[in-house]
């Protein structure tokens, strides 16, 4: 991102004002939309509603058995989460303890099962952004000590630690959450979300003949195809285009990537367009642009088509 704020511009404010409700939601469609982005199954990602249910201290878990690209959120074999919001200052002995150790001093189950697998713990700080000028690695130790008092075993244990700009780096990666994240979802640029809570995205839907197989072919073609996507989806006025997309894009590990425009005249010269496609941003985005005719629909995907893999573009008109 450039130094100008834009309509993807996303601030540690935008983290701080968030419930810890809000924080795990949040957190969960990034996961999701990490999971799309490596080609593994949504059904790896399990991350609980029932934040105030006892948990094991763990808030989310993502087991991976592939290899898969490690330089993301998720890390192969099992990866479990500990969500915060507020000051909560991980450098702190007491809450270290509070992580990861129940209120008799054994480590909480979930922790230590995660350990005991090798697997990776990670720390995701909603509300903090190292005030206190202590730096990871130091941070990471204070873990590390804490459990070799319990076993030396763990003196290597894979902890991670998220802080509010390494998470705005995360959710930056995907337009819809960046937008979803500072308000901006509700207008020109709608998330999933949003543009499903439009009236006439409320109304009625029964399936014509041929639209679940439709709705089957363009969920499976955002899925697998390997190159920057065009699909153009045309028929007549009113026969339910735009829903049949909608539909076909709900789904849990599709809808955190989708951004919907009305028109082509939101999206065309808009800072959307503009960000996405400068040469130093990696977006993941399904790009839904509504009543796009054919000079419209030539001109973004000229802008498009060459993007790679992290680019899907949707077009519908009434050809």
């Amino acid at each position: 991102m450039n130094d100008l704020n834009t309509v993807l511009t996303i601030t540690n404010a935008d983290l701080d004002r968030l419930s810890p409700e809000l924080a795990v939601d949040r957190f969960r469609q990034l996961l999701w939309a990490e999971a799309s982005r490596l080609g593994i199954s949504r059904s790896l990602v399990d991350v609980p509603g029932a934040i105030t249910v006892p948990d094991g201290g763990i808030d989310a878990e993502v087991v991976v058995e592939q290899d898969i690209d490690t330089s993301g959120l998720i890390q192969c074999g099992v990866t479990r989460y500990q969500i915060k919001t507020g000051n909560f200052v991980a450098s702190q002995n007491s809450n270290v303890k509070d992580i990861l150790f129940t209120g008799s001093g054994e480590i909480k189950p979930r922790v230590k099962s995660c350990l005991d697998a090798n697997g990776t713990l990670v720390l995701v700080l909603f509300g903090w952004d190292n005030p206190d000028q202590t730096d990871d690695s130091a941070v990471v130790e204070r873990f590390r000590k804490q459990l070799v008092q319990k076993d030396a075993k763990y003196a290597d244990a894979s902890v991670v630690v998220l802080r509010q700009n390494q998470l705005l780096g995360h959710f930056s990666q995907y337009p819809s959450l960046a937008l979803l994240l500072n308000g901006r979802n509700v207008s020109r640029f709608q998330t999933h979300d949003s543009w499903s809570a439009n009236g006439d995205m409320n109304l009625d839907f029964v399936p014509g003949p041929g639209f679940q197989e439709a709705m089957d072919d363009l969920r499976n073609e955002l899925i697998t195809n390997p190159n920057a996507l065009h699909v153009h989806v045309a028929g007549e006025a009113g026969i339910g285009k735009t829903r049949l997309v909608l539909e076909a894009t709900k789904a849990e590990f599709i809808a955190p990537l989708v951004i919907y425009c009305g028109s082509p005249t939101t999206v065309i010269d808009s800072d959307l367009l503009n960000e996405i496609v400068r040469t130093d941003n990696d977006f993941e985005v399904i790009l839904i642009v509504d009543e796009c005719g054919p000079t419209d629909r030539s001109h973004i995907w000229n802008l498009l088509q060459h993007r790679g893999r992290r680019i899907r573009f949707i077009s519908i008109h009434n050809d």
